[in-house]
């Protein structure tokens, strides 16, 4: 049967957590306590299998022996002494395969580990090696992977023609601003009048919100029917 690695969606939530159980470590440490905490939204159980998986704590979320030790140390090189030998015990298929070398080894060689040995699909796979990445760096090998923050989409961009305000809100110009010109049409003067409307769009990812209100625009300002 293929081995179990845990992972993580983001090592932002992991390293916060470990970070925390340095400061102070619960008597139990489950997802209602990291709810609680308000430090891994959305990623709790993940954290807690991973803190599982390296004997941090046991199955009632209780801190084991070596975890409660390793937590207890206070300067960064303690912490990190006492860490690896716990991802050391933890990744033993690992270490057994590359040695010492397992701590520096490339993203693409993690990876292709964790796809074999424990028939991860390239998702997973990714994840996992990106978590062993977090801890080894806690444990005083290399450097965390960059946490990535979600982009706004350029059509999105484009089509609110946004800038953030002071107030945290987004401002979209649907046309130019007011102006009355004055036209000579077939000899005879027309004025014509030209209407700037500015909105204010809520602060959010969320592209459906932008799409669902440039659409009622469309339905109501700009193709409604004219008297």
């Amino acid at each position: 049967m293929p081995a179990t690695y845990p992972y993580v969606t983001s090592s932002g939530p992991l390293s916060k957590t470990l970070e925390q159980l340095r400061r102070s470590f619960p008597p139990v440490v489950n997802a209602a306590t990291l709810k609680k905490l308000g430090i891994a939204p959305g990623n709790e159980s993940y954290v807690i299998n991973t803190l599982r998986f390296i004997s941090v704590i046991d199955d009632e979320g209780k801190g084991t022996q070596e975890g409660r030790k390793a937590f207890a140390q206070h300067s960064d090189e303690a912490f990190a002494n006492a860490l690896e030998p716990l991802l050391h015990s933890s990744y033993g298929s690992l270490f057994e395969l590359h040695g010492e070398g397992s701590w520096t080894l490339g993203r693409d060689e993690l990876i292709t580990f964790f796809r074999n040995d424990a028939a991860s699909s390239a998702l997973v796979g990714r994840l996992q090696a990106a978590t062993f990445a977090t801890l080894a760096s806690l444990a005083g090998h290399g450097q965390a992977p960059a946490v990535r923050t979600p982009a706004a989409r350029p059509a999105a961009r484009a089509r609110t023609r946004a800038t953030t305000s002071s107030a945290g809100s987004k401002k979209a110009n649907i046309a130019p601003p007011l102006q009355v010109v004055q036209q000579r049409n077939g000899g005879s003067d027309s004025i014509g009048l030209s209407v700037r409307v500015e909105i204010n769009l809520p602060a959010t990812n969320d592209q459906d919100v932008y799409d669902k209100i440039f659409r009622s625009l469309r339905a109501n300002l700009l193709d409604a029917p004219t008297s």
